[in-house]
């Protein structure tokens, strides 16, 4: 053990580090009975150390008569070595690692039991982690005065300490390898092997002969089965002790001092002695320094690679020599939080607490205390600040007025909107009832939803008018604990006059429409209708709004099959037109053609909206027009055929005549031509009528 790592020489004071330890830590005789107490135990339990000297740790702890179930120190008595359990602590409202720690006299008696209980309440969940590193932590493993080897799942020795060695009068290269489950002779050790793959320990005391020297011993053996973090054994260490009388006392006092050495290597900071100069020079520092700093003890120590003082970040220096010179003047423990840069480069907050030590002789004054990481604590609180500042300025943002009220519904924070809206500052309204500064009421409104909701722990709503005509949307929502309890409620009150107004508009513009207009859902039926919409259907709202109405009782038989194919179409995502016509039988039977638009609305629930137009007459009529153009189209078949017959029955033979008087004149004398020529004017006029008739339609020459 190299001179600054040993906790017995350099002048330390371990009563001092006792005290500086930032866990609840007692010295207790076998009784229970308090004996010693540091300034952590006297912090969590309320009470003085000296009130604490003389009570037993359970009622202290536990407010009981008795040890509780599982007490470590209990288990501690029957195996004479550390103990550890998980257990709460009633008094200290939390979950606890407690270990019991034996220290032994010259005899090898238990004097003292050394019980740390550690607050594990938010770490729970790095159990499993901390097991599995803590059973693989190389140094102790080869630094312990007991013989200590590794073994596989099989049983077969992968790994052993020199003093494993030495007990056993063998060598490592032929213990290495070594099967334990089938190559020993002695049939108990195998079964203790098996327990601990089994069960998780195991447990040999007895005279030992080698099977691989020929030497006997007289050795204690546990056995423990090492765990991975799903719980599972795979693998086991040994822990061998040599109970020979001549070496009882030695090996107990090593026990011992390794114990303090890993409960100092197992707590979560650094445990340390320095000089009370600028650059903090370490006379000795544990091995927490590590995982702390990064630098391992001996570059620490003498400022052999770098001084304790550089690491502390340059802005915060002077704030830490202030603190811990100002305790020393009063004489006082020092608690201070600062930064440091670790040998990474890696900047770490952490907080130490100390005092300063006056060491006999006329030796310098020197500080001993322990320094512990924060940085995830700070870095939590610092997100906190942030969120908390993004909050405000959101809340701050909105029109809406935001009020936090407790149970008893008093403001305890509200947002600039309901400040402005009430004319006070956010302070003035604090600690006031809610309905005291708005309603000037000296109770809650009959149905206010923030007493709803902190009664129900569900959000709840209202709408309520203020006597100066405004309308207001006000709903509450209830604030949990991390337990579920109601513990406030959020308040949001919104101005919705305006919404008011402009839905009472749109619905006047509905309601005198004249066409039929409705909302409706698929399966609760009809959600709203229009006067115009009963008008069209003949049905009144009561009717309409029942359950047993639906709007496939007014499509036509002959129509059903179309609106179902719509409806088939869209939910293929087919493209399907908003505008379309069906008929409707309205309830005192009349069939009406009725043109329809219809989109979805975007609501909490799907809902449709339609509107329908009677256009039966504009049917009737176009009907009627289908009609007249097919008599006239018939009329004018009628008349091109007349024409066609006019002219075949009345110019043909016309021609005819007219041909056989022009060649009878060549044969008559002048007094018959003039007769046939007065004739044949007469026929010609005939056939100009009968031309104007055919061409144009008109009777005349």
């Amino acid at each position: 053990m190299k001179r600054h790592d040993h906790p017995g020489r350099g002048g330390l004071r371990w009563e001092h580090i006792f005290q500086a330890i930032g866990h609840a830590t007692l010295v207790l005789d076998p009784e229970h009975v308090i004996v010693l107490a540091n300034d952590a135990a006297a912090d969590a339990t309320g009470l003085t150390r000296d009130e604490l000297v003389g009570k037993k740790c359970y009622e202290v702890f536990h407010a009981s008569g008795q040890p509780p179930e599982r007490c470590p120190m209990e288990s501690m008595k029957q195996s004479d070595r550390m103990e550890t359990e998980t257990m709460e602590m009633e008094t200290l409202e939390g979950i606890y690692l407690v270990s019991c720690t034996p220290v032994f006299d010259e005899r090898g008696a238990v004097d003292k039991i050394i019980h740390i209980a550690t607050d594990v309440t938010e770490r729970k969940q790095m159990e499993k982690d901390l097991l599995r590193s803590e059973e693989k932590y190389k140094s102790l493993f080869y630094q312990t005065p007991l013989g200590t080897f590794h073994y596989n799942e099989q049983g077969v020795i992968t790994d052993c300490n020199e003093k494993f060695v030495e007990i056993i009068g063998s060598s490592k290269e032929v213990l290495i390898g070594l099967d334990m489950l089938h190559d020993l002779d002695d049939t108990r050790i195998i079964e203790e092997v098996a327990s601990s793959l089994k069960d998780g320990e195991g447990y040999y005391e007895g005279a030992y002969t080698s099977v691989t020297a020929g030497k006997t011993t007289p050795v204690r053996v546990l056995f423990k089965g090492m765990r991975d973090e799903h719980g599972n054994i795979y693998a086991g260490m040994g822990l061998v002790e040599d109970i020979t009388e001549r070496k009882r006392t030695e090996e107990k006092l090593q026990e011992s001092e390794r114990k303090i050495r890993t409960l100092m290597g197992n707590l979560p900071g650094m445990a340390y002695r320095c000089r009370n100069i600028p650059g903090w020079t370490m006379e000795f520092v544990s091995d927490g320094c590590r995982a702390l700093t990064g630098y391992e003890p001996a570059e620490l120590v003498h400022d052999a690679v770098v001084a304790y003082g550089d690491l502390i970040h340059p802005d915060d220096r002077e704030m830490v020599w202030e603190t811990v010179q100002d305790a020393i003047q009063t004489r006082e423990h020092f608690e201070v939080e600062y930064r440091i840069i670790t040998k990474h480069n890696e900047e770490k907050w952490v907080w130490e607490r100390g005092m300063c030590i006056s060491p006999a002789g006329g030796e310098p004054a020197m500080l001993e205390g322990f320094i512990s990481d924060i940085t995830a604590r700070r870095q939590a609180e610092e997100a906190l600040k942030t969120a908390e500042r993004e909050k405000e300025i959101i809340l701050n943002s909105l029109v809406e007025h935001v009020i936090h009220e407790d149970t008893d519904m008093k403001i305890l924070w509200a947002n600039q909107a309901a400040c402005d809206s009430a004319g006070m500052k956010r302070e003035e309204m604090a600690g006031r009832h809610c309905y005291e500064i708005w309603p000037g009421r000296s109770e809650p409104c009959t149905d206010c939803p923030v007493t709803k909701a902190i009664e129900t722990g569900q959000p709840r709503e209202t709408e309520k008018t203020t006597p100066d005509g405004r309308a207001w949307l006000i709903r509450g929502y209830p604030v949990h604990d991390e337990w579920g309890n109601v513990t406030g409620a959020i308040e949001v009150t919104l101005d919705i006059t305006d919404k008011k107004k402009a839905e009472q508009r749109y619905r006047d513009v509905v309601e005198n429409a004249h066409d039929a207009i409705y909302t409706v859902h698929p399966e609760k039926g009809f959600q709203y209708v229009n006067p115009a919409f009963e008008e069209l259907v003949g049905y009144s709202t009561d009717e309409i709004y029942s359950d047993a109405f639906s709007f496939w009782d007014l499509i036509h038989p002959d129509d059903l099959a179309m609106i179902e194919e719509r409806g088939v179409a869209r939910a293929r995502g087919e493209e399907v037109s908003d505008r379309y016509e069906f008929r409707i039988t309205a309830k005192n039977g009349v069939v009406k053609t009725v043109e329809a638009i219809t989109v979805d609305i975007a609501s909490e629930e799907i809902l449709v909206m339609g509107i329908l137009r009677d256009i039966t007459q504009r049917k009737q009529a176009e009907k009627e027009r289908e009609r007249a153009m097919i008599e006239m189209e018939r009329a004018l078949k009628l008349e091109k055929h007349f024409k066609a017959d006019a002219a075949h029955f009345f110019l043909n033979p016309i021609a005819i005549a007219k041909g056989y008087m022009d060649i009878h004149m060549e044969n008559i004398d002048d007094e018959e031509q003039q007769h046939v020529t007065a004739a044949r004017e007469a026929i010609t006029r005939i056939e100009a009528v009968i031309k104007n008739i055919v061409e144009k339609g008109e009777i005349h020459e």
